[in-house]
């Protein structure tokens, strides 16, 4: 949890400096994957080699060799472009959050309300010595409430902007050889791919066979918002892992074992019918969710 004293004392200068230096390490990337201003690039011997009239050996070790190699440069620029992503993205959030944090103590002392470095919200009344003649209107308990509700609103908002930051960079800082071919395109979209993610993988970790219904269809619902997200799906399938997804498939649709669980009565048939739509649901889209993790580079 970022504290009050974190968030109110933070400097993003150097977070800014690393966004723009990814920012020109891309520039130089590009032209190394793409080719520009006249100089050799990846796609240049990448299409050498496709046009070469290679024989033997040459012909599938070589070219092979430099088209994967080509295509490694690519994925090298999609993982910049990923990682300044990332830190552009963190660096707007987090000036936003330290921006409404000043804002907020600002508007409270206006009320008569102090917040302390701790981030405790008190009442300020000055003495009457100092107050003089003017008449000083005490907050009320609900006004010093209202400001520490939004003391820790942009409190726990720059935690979750800290927490997908780190999550995000430590997706491509994980594997020991090559660079993964998906990132992520915006920081929203990197902050719902994790959050989402999560949750997913909490669900499949409990007991199939006492998940509810509703549980299920948070559970397909999640998959359902993520049809086309490599990186979702990479999480979802190491965060379950090959185990994991079979025992919980295999338990969602023992329909006896769910039916008897905790000792319990059977379900109405309503019920057992809107779990045999919510298992062809699970079916469909949790095979699509994995096909497109076994599509990336990650090492399981």
């Amino acid at each position: 949890m970022v504290t009050f004293q974190e968030l109110n004392d933070l400097r993003l200068g150097k977070l800014q400096s690393a966004v723009a230096d990814w920012q020109a390490m891309i520039d130089k990337l590009v032209k190394v994957a793409d080719g520009g201003g006249g100089e050799i690039s990846a796609a240049d011997l990448a299409a050498k080699a496709k046009a070469a009239d290679w024989k033997g050996q040459n012909a599938t070790v070589t070219k092979e060799f430099v088209t994967v190699t080509a295509r490694e440069f690519d994925d090298v620029v999609t993982v910049a472009r990923s990682v300044h992503t990332i830190l552009s993205g963190a660096h707007g959030k987090l000036t936003k959050h330290k921006s409404d944090l000043a804002d907020a103590v600002n508007r409270a002392a206006k009320k008569n309300i102090y917040v302390n470095d701790k981030g405790v919200v008190n009442a300020a009344v000055p003495s009457p010595q100092a107050a003089g003649s003017a008449k000083i209107e005490p907050p009320t308990q609900a006004e010093i409430d209202a400001v520490a509700k939004e003391i820790s609103t942009i409190l726990t908002a720059a935690a979750e902007t800290d927490s997908t930051a780190a999550t995000a960079l430590r997706f491509h800082a994980k594997d020991k050889h090559g660079f993964e071919s998906s990132g992520f395109n915006n920081f929203d979209s990197a902050q719902k791919s994790i959050e989402d993610s999560d949750e997913l993988i909490r669900l499949g970790k409990l007991d199939p066979s006492k998940i509810t219904n509703e549980q299920l269809e948070r559970f397909n619902a999640l998959l359902k918002a993520h049809p086309n997200d490599p990186v979702f799906a990479e999480r979802v399938a190491l965060g379950l892992g090959p185990e994991g997804t079979l025992k919980f498939f295999a338990g969602a649709v023992d329909l006896d074992s769910w039916e008897n669980r905790d000792g319990g009565t059977a379900g109405t048939r309503e019920d057992r019918e809107h779990r045999m739509e919510l298992l062809g649901t699970l079916e469909k889209q949790l095979g699509t969710t994995l096909a497109a993790a076994s599509h990336s580079n990650s090492e399981g």
